[in-house]
């Protein structure tokens, strides 16, 4: 039972110690902004690029998805102006620059609309390179990657401390089995040696 303690003591450090270290998000209320459109990519180069793409105008849809928080809103009240981000689409892709693929054209998208914000917590941005397919790009906020990993971590030091405190117990019921068997060996002999006593030994001497 000593492993049991010792185990439970080690996990309700770990997750204090996770508290203390780990920031918490200041609010637990999330506000989400999606903002979809379209816009247009003039490749001046086809040897790659998102979908089937072709020289010259090419047409793609976007959606983009943003997660903050009521403290990381503007001066204006707003996450964003959604108007921003598809500014963004429009003034990128308009000069005639060599076909990206669906990957680069997210990648870049999320980095450079994270930017524009004030502490968000996800970013993603979806590129269709044609109506049946879709690549999304997602970044989130370390503080969600590190309260998963410690809340992971926990879980599994609770569940060592589950399986070894079932170790034991299974093991103190098999103990107090044997100890009701041999009790019930000790009554079952004849009168004259009723008076016997089990020793430590397991064996049974006269008292």
């Amino acid at each position: 039972m000593s492993e049991v303690k010792e185990l439970i003591v080690f996990a309700i450090v770990i997750f204090v110690l996770a508290l203390i270290i780990v920031p918490v998000p200041r609010s637990a209320m999330i506000l989400r902004m999606r903002r979809e459109g379209e816009f247009v990519a003039n490749w001046s180069d086809v040897h790659t690029g998102c979908g089937t793409p072709k020289l010259g105008p090419n047409v793609y849809r976007y959606v983009c998805e943003i997660e903050s928080t009521r403290e990381s809103l503007d001066e204006n009240g707003f996450i964003l102006d959604n108007m921003e981000v598809d500014a963004y689409f429009q003034s990128v892709y308009s000069a005639r620059v060599p076909a990206k693929s669906c990957e680069r054209i997210a990648i870049n998208a999320v980095e450079h609309i994270r930017r524009m914000l004030r502490d968000p917590l996800r970013v993603a941005v979806t590129i269709y390179g044609s109506p049946q397919a879709g690549l999304t790009a997602e970044w989130q906020a370390q503080v969600d990657r590190d309260v998963n990993e410690a809340a992971e971590l926990i879980g599994d030091f609770f569940s060592r401390v589950s399986a070894v405190a079932k170790d034991a117990a299974n093991e103190a019921r098999k103990q107090r089995a044997k100890t009701r068997g041999e009790v019930t060996m000790l009554r079952q002999l004849p009168n004259n040696m009723r008076n016997t006593q089990l020793q430590s030994d397991g064996s049974y001497g006269l008292d």
